[in-house]
């Protein structure tokens, strides 16, 4: 099945999909967007996921995720946790990690910086 948000759009109301999301349990937020791997997410999407995790009382994460397998009608699934991160944001900023990082080592370092080691 596939949702076309392409009525909503043509009366002018933004709308968009998310890929995948986490809740730590302190309600720390980490939202994910899988693009083929050297397209970004666009203006009106970054914007909507950026706005999500800016307004959670808490915090969180948007991680912008790159993949290079060639997804049609559901025909191949991708390994989400190997994949890469392009780039990050919280705290109101974009940033890139320092050294490549796969979906689940990005995770992984975000909600262990967050909760001091998963303590919390």
């Amino acid at each position: 099945m596939y949702m076309d948000g392409e009525g909503l759009r043509e009366a002018n109301i933004p709308v968009s999909d998310l890929d995948f999301a986490s809740l730590c349990d302190d309600g720390y937020l980490i939202l994910c967007e899988c693009k083929y791997q050297g397209y970004c997410m666009k203006g009106g999407q970054e914007r909507l996921l950026t706005s999500i995790v800016d307004n959670n009382k808490v915090g969180g994460a948007v991680l912008e995720i790159w993949h290079n397998a060639r997804v049609q009608d559901g025909a191949e699934s991708v390994d989400v946790a190997n994949c890469l991160v392009n780039r990050a944001y919280t705290q109101g900023k974009w940033y890139r990690f320092d050294e490549p990082l796969t979906v689940r080592e990005a995770m992984l370092k975000i909600r262990n910086e967050h909760t001091d080691g998963g303590r919390r």
